[in-house]
This record gives C-alpha cells, structure tokens and sequence, in this order.
C-alpha cells in the first residue's frame, strides 16, 4: 500500500511538471526538481528493494535506461532554465527609475 501512494505521489508530481510546462509558468522549476528527486528515490527503493530476488534485473534495468535518466534530464533542463532565467531578470543597477524617457517631459 505504501508503494501505491509513494506512486501515485510520483505521478501528480509529473503531471504538475508537465501541465506548468505546457503552461510555461515558473512553478515548473520546483516541480521538475520534485519529480528528479522521487525518480531517483524510487530508483534507489526499487533496487535496493529487490535485492537477491529474480526482479533486481528489471528494476536494474528501469533505473539504468528509464528512471535516472529521466531524473537527469530534468535536473539538467531547471538548471538551464534557472541561468535562462537569471540572465533575462535586470539588475538592480539596471532598473530605470521613473517614466521611459520621452513620457511626461514637455515638448
């Protein structure tokens, strides 16, 4: 029972990533981040869970080619968005104070 609900955890958290993605809302960041962190811990739990049974071949083989590089991809991909963000966001020194110039000043 614990592993339906750690599941299904796992499922809201890639569907949130996926629908602030398609909504291109900055909440996508943490929630990518959420569904890294849960891939590698069910990674780490799948394995370490069936150890010594006939099932640590397959779960070796999810985590290698389907969980971690799926966790890798999204950390990669908030990391970039992160400097993307970060390089777009003006400065405190570069923020105008007042009207653009030509707005309110006499002709």
């Amino acid at each position: 029972m614990t592993w339906v609900g750690f599941d299904a955890l796992l499922v809201a958290a890639m569907a949130s990533t996926a629908f602030f993605g398609w909504r291109q809302n900055r909440a996508v960041l943490a929630c990518a981040l959420t569904t890294a962190i849960l891939l590698i811990c069910d990674a780490w739990f799948d394995v370490s869970l069936a150890f010594g049974t006939p099932d640590i071949w397959m779960s070796g083989v999810l985590a290698v080619f389907a969980e971690l590089p799926l966790a890798a991809f999204l950390i990669h991909r908030v990391h970039s968005l992160s400097l993307s963000a970060s390089r777009t966001q003006p400065s405190a020194s570069r923020v105008r104070r007042g009207p653009p110039p030509g707005i309110g000043t006499p002709t």
